[in-house]
């Protein structure tokens, strides 16, 4: 029991310690904040306000702050020769810097949100500066990509519909052929791309074909190709929505030197594959995964009239609704980002 409250009353000392030490800590930073104000006003004049204290000497009465004694005998100090070093050595670069005009002012924290909206330069660096590599495909490149790329289990089954006996259906489409008056409804739009500037804005990319399989494949095809466009993109960023078999594997070909297409493939048809975070990466040997933070979700939805599951989905035997049955599907999303 007695050994219980020694510790107690040792616990107790200590917190009151951290106390004190967080006391010192704000008084030295108010004290450090005021040195700033003085040496901008020594940049003209000697200092001869006798109601503020010398620089150093401010900073030298902190350091004289009294600790309450440790049990067991220790005393936490100060070493006071190597805090009023400091102190003084951050006194010289303000002298310098106000000497040669310079603004000796501390520099806004970017996580402050109070940066200086006329530093222009410093604005600029919190974003991306480096602009893709140039790349363009043609529709030859994809169809030879999508019959010699080694592809797993998930990437076959994905692939069914147009790649038979180790060769592509031409005629396939980039969107998903939907019967039915919601046929514009449900194609109209798979694909978003757009493009990031060195500015950090996004700028979406609208393809010049009217043909909406084809405007599909040239939100994909190029990036960085036009030579004579000034506004280069440091960044892409893609949302695919029920991708088409086509339209996964012009996905494949355009991003595989940034993601490991296949992990995600198998994240998003895996029905073990669970709901979680891939952040671990970077422990790989893949540069690709060392980059890149995967996300994968799932869920499920109601299968509507007409419509069916892809292949790789699982659902409801019976997808037709009735008072009695809901038909329902397995669904899956990612999120994938690439530094």
């Amino acid at each position: 029991m007695a050994a219980d409250n020694d510790s107690l009353d040792l616990q107790s000392q200590l917190l009151k310690q951290i106390e004190t030490l967080t006391d010192v800590n704000q008084k030295l930073l108010q004290t450090v904040q005021t040195l700033a104000l003085q040496v901008h006003a020594l940049s003209s004049t000697e200092h001869t306000d006798p109601s503020l204290p010398p620089p150093v000497a401010a900073a030298a009465a902190i350091a004289e702050a009294s600790f309450p004694p440790i049990p067991g005998g220790a005393s936490p100090t100060i070493n006071r020769p190597r805090r009023r070093t400091s102190v003084s050595l951050d006194v010289e670069s303000f002298r310098r810097s106000a000497g040669s005009g310079e603004n000796p002012a501390y520099k806004a924290s970017i996580f402050t949100d109070d940066s200086s909206s006329e530093d222009d330069s410093d604005e600029a660096s919190f974003y991306v500066q480096q602009t893709l590599t140039p790349e363009t495909f043609d529709k030859e490149s994809l169809f030879s990509h999508i019959e010699n790329h080694s592809w797993g289990p998930e990437g076959r089954m994905i692939l069914d519909d147009i790649l038979k006996d180790g060769h592509v259906d031409r005629e396939a489409s980039f969107h998903l052929q939907e019967g039915g008056a919601d046929q514009e409804h449900h194609s109209h739009h798979h694909i978003d791309v757009y493009d990031v500037g060195a500015d950090g804005a996004t700028v979406a990319y609208y393809p010049e074909s009217s043909d909406h399989s084809e405007g599909i494949w040239q939100c994909l095809c190029n990036v960085n190709d036009n030579p004579r466009k000034e506004r280069k993109a440091v960044g892409r960023i893609t949302i695919a929505r029920e991708p088409a078999p086509l339209l996964f594997g012009a996905l494949h070909l355009t991003m595989k030197d940034h993601f490991d297409i296949d992990e995600i493939l198998r994240f998003l048809v895996d029905p073990a594959a669970p709901s979680k975070a891939y952040m671990k990466g970077c422990m790989s040997n893949d540069h690709r995964q060392q980059r890149s933070f995967v996300f994968c979700f799932k869920y499920h939805c109601l299968v509507d009239d007409g419509r069916e599951p892809m292949i790789w989905q699982k659902a409801d035997d019976d997808l037709k609704s009735t008072k009695e049955h809901i038909p329902i599907s397995s669904c899956s999303s990612i999120v994938a980002l690439s530094l």
